[in-house]
């Protein structure tokens, strides 16, 4: 998103810049609503559930001083006293992902001394302190990136840049102790933008992205960093001069897998449109848009401990900002607003099987909410929505409940 890049961010009232606390919000479905951080940023906050509750990361800023990243513990005490750590010039699009021994790697984006975008990291102490010098990545202008998680607490950044008329895709590997692999070429494919991996049940992983040129969707076994044998999978979807390309993720289930558009047309209409195939055959079906048709009243056990749903199929009601969750589960689970709430589709054998309404009314969103699962199958809901003051609550409801 390239107006992403044009934030300016300031800290929440906890981090020093003089605000109130945060008005209470309704409990969700699941319980209470965090309110995480108050920043100008327009994503949620990064956040990764941990064995003792979940870490979550933004940007902060004090009222007249440089961005900063702030970092926070969420466990049995509540959420805990806001921390900074001062790897920043501007940074955004944060991302953490578990290393070893309750340490973390934190990845975004930022400047290097020339003022040119990069793909950075660096790994945390299970205290949130940081335990190595900061690593810059990329060695080329970076717009986004996607990461997969590799061995033994190692994560594989998958970072689209280059030329803007001719981008490439780049692997870039970090193991369990925040340190980089060097080669000699980084570069998966050329003429390529939005990866979009995948972990497979095999352990082996697939790589998914857009062709530059024409939006096609692309293909090919990632194989220690290299793409393998590309294939085209279909076309790509009309945008029209004035549309923006919001979102493009793959995802999965036990059977089959999906691929995931959100778009905003040029009139601010937000639509989603997916893909699904069978494993078996691998014939994808015609991107649609995600419509949706809720049975009110009855009862779908969705898999995650989170109390049950409602049935739902592919209807004629619009579902906006879906995004799909990572892993990989026997049913798949995506964000969805969907006649008024905020809460959760879930998917199984490529079609819409049931919804679960978590928060009513739906908050104004400013980018598409996430969900997370920990290791027990409870949910994580985040997004991120304004305030008449100028600056966004960045919000978490959880079906965790922990004692203390």
């Amino acid at each position: 998103m390239k107006w992403a890049a044009l934030l300016l961010v300031v800290v929440m009232g906890a981090c020093g810049g003089g605000r109130p606390e945060p008005e209470p919000t309704p409990p969700s479905a699941w319980g209470a609503v965090m309110t995480v951080a108050q920043a100008e940023q327009m994503l949620p906050a990064a956040v990764w559930p941990t064995a003792t509750g979940a870490v979550a990361a933004w940007v902060g800023a004090d009222a007249e001083g440089p961005p900063y990243q702030a970092l926070r513990l969420w466990g049995a005490g509540g959420l805990g006293e806001a921390m900074r750590l001062p790897l920043a010039v501007r940074p955004m699009q944060q991302r953490l992902m578990a290393a070893t021994d309750g340490r973390m790697h934190l990845f975004w984006l930022d400047s290097n001394v020339e003022g040119q975008t990069r793909l950075f990291t660096a790994l945390l102490k299970p205290t949130l302190e940081r335990e190595r010098e900061l690593t810059i990545l990329t060695e080329q202008a970076t717009v986004r990136y996607a990461l997969l998680p590799g061995l033994n607490g190692g994560v594989w950044a998958l970072a689209a840049g280059g030329l803007v008329s001719e981008p490439s895709i780049y692997a870039h590997f970090v193991d369990a102790e925040g340190r980089p692999r060097f080669v000699e070429d980084y570069e998966v494919v050329f003429n390529a933008d939005w990866p979009a991996p995948l972990v497979n049940g095999d352990g082996s992983a697939t790589l998914f992205w857009l062709r530059k040129t024409d939006g096609q969707v692309m293909e090919s076994p990632l194989l220690d960093g290299r793409a393998i044998d590309p294939q085209a999978v279909m076309p790509g979807l009309l945008l029209n001069p004035a549309d923006r390309l919001e979102g493009f993720e793959a995802a999965q289930d036990a059977t089959h897998r999906y691929l995931f558009w959100r778009i905003t047309r040029g009139d601010g209409r937000q639509e989603s449109w997916f893909s699904s195939a069978a494993r078996a055959d691998g014939q994808w079906g015609i991107p649609a848009r995600v419509m949706v048709q809720v049975a009110a009243g009855t009862v779908y056990e969705t898999g995650f401990n989170g109390g049950a749903g409602e049935q739902a199929r592919a209807g004629e009601m619009l579902a906006g900002w879906v995004r799909p969750m990572s892993g990989l589960f026997d049913r798949l689970a995506t964000t969805a607003v969907v006649d008024g709430s905020l809460g959760v589709l879930y998917w199984q054998a490529g079609t819409i099987r049931g919804y679960q309404a978590v928060v009513t009314p739906a908050p104004k969103l400013l980018a598409a909410a996430e969900v997370l699962s920990d290791r027990d199958r409870h949910l994580y809901l985040i997004w991120s929505e304004p305030t008449p003051a100028g600056y966004a609550n960045l919000n978490m409801t959880t079906t965790r409940q922990l004692d203390g």
